[in-house]
C-alpha cells in the first residue's frame, strides 16, 4: 500500500480531507497525486488550481522564473520601456503568474501573453489568472507554439519563456506510475530525444521579423549537447547561448541573449 508523506497528508487536510479519509486513502491502492485530489498546487508564493489537463508545477520551474527576473534586473532598459513576455505552453499558468506578480511589484511596464495548444489547459490558466494575476496584465491565446502569435502584437524588445514537454520518450515510459499514469502525456513526452518541440519553437522564434531579445527554456539534462549546434547554427549570429544548472547541478535551463538596442 502506498504511504503518503507528511506534507501530502497535511496538504489533503488543509483542503478539507479528514484524518479518517486520509487513512482510508493510505489503505487503498490510489496513487493519485495530492495536488489532483485537492485541485490545488503550490508554486512560488501562491497556490494555483490544477487538474489532470496540466502538469503539477515543479520547483525547478521556479528557478526558470528567477532567471528571467535576474535578466531583467541586469538590463536597465527594461526599467524604462514597455516590453512583452510570451509564455509558451503555459499549462496552469504558473510561469506567467509568477512573472506578472513580480513585475508589478517592481514597477516594470510589461504585458504577458500565455499560449497553449490545449483549450482545457487555457481554460484552467484563465481561471488562475482571474484570481491571482494583476488586472489586465496577462492575455491568453490558443496556439501551436508561436504559430498563431501576431508579430505586430509584440513589443520591439520581448522575451520568450517556455517549459515545453522535454522528456525523451524512452525516459517517459520509465517514469514512476504516480507521474506517468496521472499527468498529461502531452505535457511531458517530448518525442524520441525530447528536443523536437524545443527545436521547432526556436525555429519559429528566430524566423520572426523581430526575434526575442532573450529566450529562457527548461530542458532535459541530456539536451546540453545541443549547445554547440545552437552556437554554430544560430541564423542571427547575435545570440549568446548558455546552459544553466538547476539546484541539483543538472543542466536544466537553456538561455539565449542578444544585445539590447
Amino acid at each position: 500500500m502506498p504511504k503518503r508523506l507528511a506534507w501530502e497528508k497535511n496538504w489533503l487536510h488543509t483542503y478539507g480531507w479528514s484524518w479518517d479519509q486520509i487513512a482510508e486513502l493510505e489503505d487503498s491502492d490510489d496513487l493519485t497525486p495530492v495536488e489532483y485530489l485537492t485541485g490545488h498546487a503550490p508554486f512560488a508564493d501562491f497556490v494555483v488550481e490544477v487538474n489532470r489537463h496540466v502538469l503539477i508545477p515543479r520547483p525547478e520551474t521556479e528557478k526558470l522564473v528567477a532567471l528571467v527576473l535576474r535578466y531583467l534586473a541586469d538590463h536597465p532598459l527594461f526599467d524604462t520601456t514597455h516590453f512583452s513576455i510570451v509564455d509558451v505552453g503555459t499549462g496552469s499558468g504558473v510561469i506567467a503568474l509568477a512573472l506578472a506578480r513580480q513585475l508589478v511589484a517592481n514597477n516594470f511596464r510589461s504585458r504577458l501573453l500565455a499560449t497553449d495548444l490545449s483549450l482545457e489547459a487555457l481554460a484552467l490558466a484563465q481561471r488562475n489568472f482571474a484570481v491571482l494575476a494583476p488586472a489586465n496584465m496577462i492575455t491568453t491565446l490558443q496556439s501551436d507554439l508561436l504559430a498563431s502569435v501576431e508579430p505586430k502584437t509584440l513589443a520591439s524588445n520581448w522575451l520568450l519563456v517556455a517549459n515545453l514537454p522535454y522528456i525523451p520518450t524512452p525516459d517517459y515510459l520509465q517514469l514512476e506510475s504516480n507521474v506517468r499514469d496521472f499527468e498529461p502525456r502531452l505535457a511531458l513526452d517530448g518525442g524520441e530525444d525530447g528536443w523536437q518541440l524545443i527545436e521547432r519553437l526556436l525555429t519559429q522564434a528566430l524566423a520572426l521579423p523581430t526575434p526575442p531579445a532573450a529566450i529562457f527554456l527548461e530542458i532535459d539534462p541530456s539536451h546540453a549537447h545541443y549547445l554547440q549546434k545552437l552556437t554554430s547554427n544560430d541564423p542571427t549570429s547575435v545570440y549568446h547561448w548558455q546552459v544553466v544548472p538547476d539546484r541539483q547541478g543538472l543542466n536544466r535551463y537553456l538561455i539565449a541573449e542578444k544585445p539590447i538596442l
